[in-house]
C-alpha cells in the first residue's frame, strides 16, 4: 500500500542514472556532455557530481574513486541533454582516465553511477 508518511512524490525516489556521452580535458578544464531521463519527476535544478577512476569498472559503471567536482543542471520532465565545464585547478592529467557521474535532486535522492567514459 501507498505510504502516507512518505508519498511517492516526495522522499526516497529512485533516480535514473545519467548517461555520459563525451568528455574532453586540457590542463585547465574538463568539458562533460551527457543525457539524463528524469523519471517524470519534478523539473528543476539537479546536481551532477563527476568522479574519475584509473580504469573502467568491470560492471561498466564507475564507482567514484576520486571526486572531481559538481555542476548544476536544469532539467524538465523528458530526456535532458546536459553539458558543462569543470575547472581543473591543479592541472591534473585527465586524458585517458575514466569518468563516471551521479545526479542528485533537491531532496538529496541520488542516482547510481553512470556509464564509464574515457576522457579524450
Amino acid at each position: 500500500p501507498r505510504s502516507t508518511l512518505f508519498p511517492y512524490t516526495t522522499l526516497f525516489r529512485s533516480i535514473n542514472s545519467p548517461t555520459l556521452g563525451g568528455a574532453a580535458a586540457d590542463s585547465s578544464n574538463l568539458a562533460v556532455v551527457g543525457t539524463w531521463q528524469s523519471n517524470a519527476f519534478t523539473a528543476g535544478n539537479y546536481r551532477v557530481e563527476v568522479f574519475v577512476n584509473a580504469a573502467n569498472d568491470p560492471s561498466g559503471h564507475g564507482q567514484g574513486r576520486t571526486f572531481l567536482g559538481a555542476a548544476s543542471v536544469v532539467v524538465n520532465q523528458n530526456s535532458n541533454p546536459f553539458a558543462f565545464t569543470l575547472s581543473n585547478p591543479f592541472g591534473l592529467a585527465l586524458k585517458g582516465l575514466v569518468l563516471s557521474c551521479t545526479i542528485t535532486d533537491s531532496l538529496g535522492n541520488t542516482s547510481e553511477f553512470s556509464n564509464d567514459l574515457t576522457v579524450s
